[in-house]
This record gives structure tokens, sequence and C-alpha cells, in this order.
């Protein structure tokens, strides 16, 4: 029994280490594009994106990035090297129907966000 229980000891810290997801490499200054995930596209929703992470060093702010006419879309430009995590929530009559997140890992030279807002 101990020789059936003692490998899955090795193998459990395994599976939960390896089963999260891995952040995506970017550069300062690059446009990064994002697009929330809708349950029916048709229909109206209250969108909400957020920074829920970001370096030491950085100024940057998602509201001059949010498009009124599709505020399901987003592109962000980061302006300092570190680790990014980007959230958008969707509501429907007040009610939560999703939540998703992107993480980034950033690299490169600190840049002046300001002349990089559209």
């Amino acid at each position: 029994m101990v020789k059936k229980i003692l490998p899955l000891l090795f193998l459990l810290p395994l599976l939960f280490t390896s089963c999260g997801k891995k952040a995506i490499e970017a550069e300062t200054g690059a446009q990064i594009p994002l697009v929330a995930d809708l349950p029916n596209p048709g229909e109206s929703y209250d969108i909400t994106w957020e920074l829920t992470a970001q370096p030491d060093g950085s100024l940057l702010q998602l509201e001059p990035f949010i498009n009124p006419d599709h505020p399901e879309s987003l592109t962000f430009i980061p302006d300092a090297p570190g680790d990014y995590t980007v959230q958008v929530t969707v509501k429907q009559y007040g009610d939560e129907v999703g939540v998703q997140s992107w993480d980034y890992n950033v690299s490169g030279e600190v840049i002046d966000i300001q002349q990089m807002i559209p």
C-alpha cells in the first residue's frame, strides 16, 4: 500500500504547479490588444477593465485606452518592465457573467506613456 501512495505524493505537487497559466512575453511600448469573451455578443453588457497588477515605476492607467464604442476590446501599452495583470469583468443587469485575466511579463526600458496614448 505504501509503495502505491508514495509515488503519488511526489506527483501531486508537480500536478498543481504545472497547471498555472504562463505569462505572455511583451516589450514596453508594444501595443497589446485584448478582447473580452462575451457570452452573447449581440446583447448589452457592462464591461469593466482593471489593471490588477503592475510593476513599480509604471504609471499606466487603462481608461485612456478604452474605446467607448467598443468597450469589449482594449489595446494597452506597457510603460515599464515587470509583471502586469489585466482583468475584465463582464456584467449583465448587475449580475457578473464572466471574469477574464491576462498576465504579461514585460521587458524593455521605461517609456513616457503620455506620448503613447491614442
